[in-house]
C-alpha cells in the first residue's frame, strides 16, 4: 500500500467531523474499506462505491466484531493489510445471508483481490440515515481524494444515491466510466436480483 493511501486512511480514521451534523452509531470509527492485492496491477482497475458502512435498522451500536479490529488498526497494533484481512472474512456477515458477497462476488462476478471498494460516507450512522452535508462532507475530505490516487478506469455506482456522485467524479477524471447496480441490500426478488446482476455481468465485460 502506497505512502499517500495509508496517510488517507490514518487521516479518515482520526476524523471526527461529523460529530457534530449526523447521529452516528456509538462505536462507529471512520472504516477504510477493501482495496485488492491485485488492484493496481489490474488493467480494468474496477472501483466499487457504495453510500455507507450499512448498520442496519435498530442497532445500538457498530457490530463488536467489526469494531475491535479497527480499533487495532487505529492504535496502530496492525497494519491497513492485517484490517483488510479481517475486513474480508467480515464482509461474510454483510447483509442477511451473505446477501453482500452473492451480489457483487457472487452475483456480478467481481474478483476481491483486483477491485477497490469505497463509501461515500465513512461512518455508520443511526437508522442509516445521512445527511446531505455529512455526505458532502466525508466525500470532499476522504472519498475524493482517494479516488485521485486509486485511480480507477471503471467505476460501479451502487445504489441510487451514489448514482448523485457520478458528476463529482467526473470531474476529478472524465475518462472514468461508470456502471450503475442496485445496491445489495435492495427488496427486490431473488429472481430480479439474479435478472439484474447478470445484466451488470455483461455490462461490465463490454467496458473491460
Amino acid at each position: 500500500m502506497n505512502t499517500n493511501i495509508r496517510k488517507i486512511f490514518n487521516d479518515a480514521i482520526n476524523c471526527n467531523d461529523c460529530a457534530n451534523i449526523a447521529e452516528l452509531l456509538p462505536n462507529s470509527i471512520p472504516e477504510p474499506r477493501w482495496i485488492g492485492k491485485k488492484y493496481f496491477s489490474s488493467l480494468s482497475r474496477i472501483m466499487l462505491v457504495l453510500l455507507n458502512p450499512g448498520s442496519g435498522k435498530g442497532y445500538k451500536e457498530y457490530p463488536q466484531n467489526t469494531v475491535d479490529p479497527l480499533k487495532q488498526y487505529k492504535s496502530g497494533n496492525i497494519t491497513i493489510e492485517e484490517y483488510f484481512l479481517h475486513q474480508r472474512e467480515d464482509m461474510k456477515s454483510w447483509g442477511h445471508k451473505e446477501k453482500f458477497l452473492n451480489f457483487y462476488e457472487r452475483g456480478i462476478e467481481l474478483d476481491f483481490d483486483s477491485i477497490a471498494i469505497a463509501n461515500i460516507a465513512w461512518c455508520a450512522t443511526i437508522n442509516n440515515k445521512y445527511k446531505s452535508n455529512m455526505l458532502k462532507n466525508c466525500f470532499n475530505r476522504n472519498t475524493k481524494e482517494l479516488i485521485k490516487i486509486l485511480k480507477p478506469n471503471i467505476i460501479i455506482l451502487s445504489g441510487t444515491v451514489t448514482w448523485k456522485y457520478k458528476r463529482k467524479i467526473e470531474e476529478l477524471d472524465n475518462k472514468i466510466r461508470f456502471v450503475k447496480t442496485w445496491h445489495y441490500a435492495n427488496r427486490k426478488s431473488t429472481v430480479a436480483n439474479s435478472e439484474h446482476t447478470n445484466r451488470i455481468k455483461i455490462e461490465l465485460q463490454k467496458l473491460i
